[in-house]
């Protein structure tokens, strides 16, 4: 697989994505969840990284921005949020790359 190209997602993988997405959990992935979870105006964006295989999407993970209080400190996170893997690319190693 030393041809899988991991970087970060650009505007124009956004079909591809949502196609990933809606395949991987069909009925509650869409192009109005991909909207509101990763296009919503916040303070910070959140995280998204792509793997492609041959300008192929194989592969998406999030991370969403949370902002938390701990010891009267504020403080940013980034949890984990939706991921996919095509089925014909799991099990090799690419989920841990990305």
């Amino acid at each position: 697989m030393d041809e899988i190209r991991i970087q970060e997602y650009i505007p124009q993988d956004r079909e591809q994505c949502i196609e990933l997405l809606k395949r991987t959990f069909p009925g509650t992935s869409d192009e109005k969840t991909f909207a509101w979870r990763f296009e919503t105006q916040r303070e910070k964006e959140p995280l998204l990284i792509c793997a492609k295989h041959q300008g192929k999407l194989v592969s998406f993970n999030s991370w969403l921005p949370w902002k938390f209080r701990y010891n009267n400190e504020i403080y940013w996170g980034f949890q984990s949020g939706e991921s996919a893997t095509d089925k014909q690319y799991r099990g090799k190693g690419i989920f841990a790359a990305v």
